[in-house]
């Protein structure tokens, strides 16, 4: 198998993987979905044409297919009304927000699945399944202690981590 058919299956893949939900969030902004299956097309061949399709990330994407609708709003602006434009900033905001939260969220997973295994399966275990730190080292056949130090170390790397967003929520 050439390098050129492994990347051109990857770019597939991508394809596949992304398409729907990008559409979904592109037809948030344009409110059509003829219109957000366009975008989404022509982001995805400006990105395979720029050599920069392979390497994309999903918070990549969609951050893209967010800019590609925008700029269509942007040039089709001119024909709404001002109540219309108005409208359509605000919920585009709101979206944007909520975009941004997405991404963060995605970094946030990215940086627990980095942490060593153990560490993952006690933060998940205390944080995400709200067990007490004696039930997560019975089920796990460790000490009490060695949980917190699995949590302190899990903590310890993701506020290392994500110091930018402490920072910048006070």
């Amino acid at each position: 198998m050439s390098s050129t058919s492994k990347v051109e299956k990857a770019a597939i893949e991508l394809f596949q993987e992304h398409f729907e939900h990008l559409v979904i969030v592109v037809d948030n902004y344009v409110h059509s979905i003829p219109v957000a299956e366009d975008i989404v097309q022509d982001l995805f061949i400006k990105l395979w044409e720029k050599n920069r399709l392979i390497n994309a990330t999903p918070a990549f994407l969609y951050t893209c297919g967010r800019n590609f609708a925008l700029n269509y709003l942007r040039d089709f602006s001119s024909k709404m009304s001002l109540h219309e434009l108005t409208s359509e900033l605000y919920i585009l905001d709101e979206q944007e927000e909520e975009l941004s939260y997405m991404n963060r969220l995605e970094e946030i997973h990215r940086a627990v699945e980095s942490l060593p295994p153990q560490c993952q399966t006690v933060l998940r275990m205390i944080y995400f399944e709200n067990k007490h730190y004696a039930e997560v080292a019975q089920e796990m056949g460790i000490s009490i202690n060695t949980v917190k130090t699995h949590i302190y170390l899990a903590i310890k790397t993701l506020r290392k981590n994500f110091t930018f967003y402490l920072c910048c929520s006070l």
